[in-house]
């Protein structure tokens, strides 16, 4: 290989090396946001009405984290992919619990009613 062959080789694998530590850079700034709102969905005990969908995220972002330093691209992928889960599930799962709640009320209120008009019969 010529010196000038050897020098542009040189220069790709650094500019590879820079593209990769700006993808690694800029993918666990996503990450640490995810862990934010997967923490903040377990404080909420918002995991339980979406738990298909959260394990999904909870796994994506495991493996995102353990591929970041030695597969930034790989990282970058499950980075986007977590997004996509996240983007509307806490919401989702707001929802989903608030449906939940309403029905427990109702179930309550039907229970009373029942039970007061038994009294009321007797």
């Amino acid at each position: 290989m010529s010196s000038s062959e050897e020098w542009a080789w040189a220069r790709r694998e650094r500019r590879r090396a820079i593209y990769l530590e700006r993808i690694a850079s800029t993918t666990r700034s996503f990450l640490t946001r995810y862990q934010r709102v997967i923490a903040d969905m377990r404080a909420e005990g918002l995991d339980r009405f979406v738990a298909e969908d959260f394990n999904q995220a909870v796994s994506w972002l495991n493996e995102a984290e353990s591929n970041l330093d030695s597969d930034a691209e790989r990282a970058q992928e499950l980075s986007r992919s977590i997004g996509s889960i996240l983007q509307g599930l806490p919401r989702f799962a707001r929802n989903l619990r608030e449906q939940e709640e309403r029905k427990a009320r109702n179930d309550e209120m039907t229970r009373f009613a029942v039970q007061e008009r038994a009294r009321v019969i007797k």
